[in-house]
């Protein structure tokens, strides 16, 4: 099963809400893989949400409709072809970014997990950042 890209920022906000969504459910297991996308991401949209930056990794966000079975089937995952669309809908590139870095690591902890040093394989993490 592939999945289709992303086309529009409604279409990435929907799957940060199922994210959300899923941080927030009282199944353990649903928390548990949010939470895992998250710990294992490399690249991140950071995203203000109420009072806080929330990221949200890429290769979930930039496939339309996606869910927690949708992602376990796309077997045609590819992590640089949700980063050029998101970029492309976003306007702006990747970018390391020390202070982004910062807010991940304090998301992750709110959260309740240490985060890896590094993103996958040792590649330091870059973000997109929506503006308010």
């Amino acid at each position: 099963m592939a999945l289709e890209l992303v086309n529009s920022l409604e279409e990435i906000m929907e799957n940060i809400q199922t994210i959300d969504e899923y941080l927030s459910d009282p199944d353990p297991r649903l928390r548990s893989y949010a939470e895992d996308l998250i710990r294992r991401g490399t690249y991140y949209l950071a995203v203000n949400r109420g009072k806080e930056m929330r990221f949200y990794p890429s290769r979930f966000i930039g496939y339309k409709h996606n869910s927690r079975y949708a992602h376990s089937q796309n077997r045609s995952k590819d992590v640089l072809v949700t980063n050029k669309r998101i970029s492309e809908i976003v306007g702006q590139e990747l970018e390391k970014s020390a202070a982004l870095e910062k807010e991940f690591k304090e998301f992750c902890k709110r959260l309740g997990f240490k985060p890896t040093r590094t993103g996958a394989f040792g590649v330091p993490r870059k973000y997109w950042r929506l503006q308010d």
